[in-house]
């Protein structure tokens, strides 16, 4: 059975990842996070994370397939959609995104 990272752990990448500067694997490990807080009830956290994700969702160049291709099916035990880029995070997320459905 293959390991699986705690959110704390995903949670402590994602800084990592964000803090160098490594927007596109930040804002990949920002949407597992929501993905695995949203489905433990945690959605002021989910929240939080899915306002990151699309934040550097939006920075990311997404102009080319290959702007949006992703390198991993999944990270964290949480499937990765095939083209990641601020419109994938809005639609996934956007009932966590309006302030008024939390």
């Amino acid at each position: 059975m293959a390991y699986v990272e705690s959110i704390e752990e995903l949670v402590s990448e994602f800084e990592r990842r964000r803090d160098i500067g490594d927007d596109r694997r930040a804002a990949e490990y920002a949407y597992v996070i929501v993905e695995r807080l949203r489905s433990e009830g945690r959605l002021v956290e989910a929240r939080s994370y899915a306002e990151e994700c699309l934040a550097i969702a939006r920075r990311l160049p997404s102009e080319t397939l290959e702007d949006v291709a992703v390198g991993k099916l999944s990270l964290g035990g949480v499937p990765l959609p095939e083209k990641f880029h601020d419109g994938v995070v809005q639609a996934k997320f956007g009932g966590l995104l309006d302030p008024c459905r939390i």
